[in-house]
C-alpha cells in the first residue's frame, strides 16, 4: 500500500500477483487504489499451489484455483488472468479465451523462463484476441532466428511464416 501511495502519480498499467489470489487482501488493495486514484489493472492467477489430478481445459491448474480466480474477477478484484502458457497449453488457451471474454477478463499468458514463449503468446493474441499485453523476456535463444517478428511503435508485428515463424538456424 505504501508503494502505491508513493507511485500514485505514475499511472501504473497493472499490478501483477500482489497476493496469491487472496480475496481479503485484494479488496484492501482495491480500496487503497481508489483512495490514491490508481486505476491499474490487477493481474493474477499464475500461482499454482496445487495441481489438477487430470488434464482439463485449464491444463494443470486445479479446478478450485480456476473457480477462485473467476470469483475474484466477478467481484472486480482481478482484471487479467496470467495463467502460465505451459501449464494451460497453447491449444487450451485457444479454447478458454471465449470463456474469459464472457467473464470480462483479459488475458496475458505468463511466459517467464523460456525465451521463445513471448512469440508464442504474440501468435496466440493475433489469432484469438483478448490478450492485453505480451510479457517480454530479454534475450535470444541460440540457433533461433527471430527476425520475422518486428517491434513497431511498441507493438509486436507477428510473423506470417508457417508454424510460429521462428526458424532454426
Amino acid at each position: 500500500m505504501r508503494y502505491l501511495s508513493a507511485v500514485a502519480d505514475c499511472d501504473l498499467f497493472w499490478i501483477e500477483e500482489p497476493f496469491p489470489e487472496n480475496r481479503d487482501d485484494l479488496m484492501r488493495l482495491k480500496e487503497h487504489m481508489a483512495k490514491v486514484g490508481c486505476k491499474a489493472l490487477i493481474a493474477d492467477g499464475e500461482t499454482r499451489t496445487e495441481r489438477s489430478s487430470k488434464w482439463w481445459r485449464y491444463g494443470g491448474y486445479s479446478q478450485r484455483h480456476i473457480e477462485n480466480l473467476f470469483a475474484l474477477a466477478e467481484a472486480k478484484l482481478v482484471d487479467v488472468f496470467v495463467l502460465d502458457l505451459g501449464i494451460v497449453g497453447f491449444t487450451n488457451w485457444r479454447h478458454i479465451m471465449p470463456e474469459l471474454e464472457r467473464a470480462g477478463v483479459k488475458a496475458s499468458p505468463h511466459t517467464w523462463a523460456w525465451i521463445p514463449r513471448p512469440y508464442y503468446v504474440a501468435q496466440l493474441a493475433a489469432g484469438v484476441g483478448n490478450v492485453i499485453i505480451v510479457e517480454g523476456i530479454p534475450g535470444k535463444t541460440e540457433g533461433v532466428d527471430y527476425s520475422a517478428y518486428k517491434l513497431v511503435d511498441g507493438q509486436i508485428v507477428v510473423s506470417n511464416l508457417s508454424g510460429l515463424g521462428l526458424r532454426l538456424t
